[in-house]
């Protein structure tokens, strides 16, 4: 996760496959988190990080269909929000109009269940979806950011007032 939250692509090439034998786990970090992350998202994330967008797909869509299963409430939404921007960056047949769709169903349900941090998240991607930076949003993105994207804007930490 912090890779991809401070961009560090270094530590996002090593990381990748230190991730490949947790596959269909739930790696918790106890006693810090009450849930797991299934490591295809923290994969798809870091692929996204490395401009990967295909590979970035097909892990996102394995864990948004984990997060799904396990009912992992936070993690469905914020997972198919990166799915989201993953699509609208392949940009392959059919991807834009599946990534709006998804991503506007991740906001309903990051709005439904209160979830602020995701809701940012989520209008950090539909500004990328629309061609805008981020900073152009209606609300201030919380001091923590997940810079995988948007792209073309800079980082949220080069902005004016910063």
């Amino acid at each position: 996760m912090a890779a991809t939250i401070v961009a560090d692509r270094g530590a996002a090439e090593r990381l990748r496959s230190l991730l490949e034998p947790l596959r269909g786990l739930l790696p918790m970090n106890f006693p810090a988190l009450v849930l797991g992350h299934p490591p295809e998202w923290h994969i798809g994330r870091l692929e996204l990080l490395l401009g990967n967008a295909e590979a970035a797909v097909v892990e996102l869509r394995v864990a948004v269909a984990r997060t799904e299963t396990l009912n992992l409430v936070l993690l469905q939404a914020w997972s198919q929000i990166d799915l989201a921007v993953a699509l609208h960056r392949r940009a392959g047949a059919g991807d834009r109009e599946e990534a709006r769709a998804i991503l506007t169903e991740a906001e309903a349900r990051a709005e439904r269940n209160g979830m602020k941090w995701v809701v940012a998240q989520a209008e950090m991607a539909r500004a990328e979806l629309d061609g805008h930076c981020w900073s152009r949003l209606r609300s201030t993105p919380p001091s923590r950011f997940t810079s995988v994207w948007p792209t073309g804007c800079g980082s949220p930490r080069d902005s004016p007032g910063r």
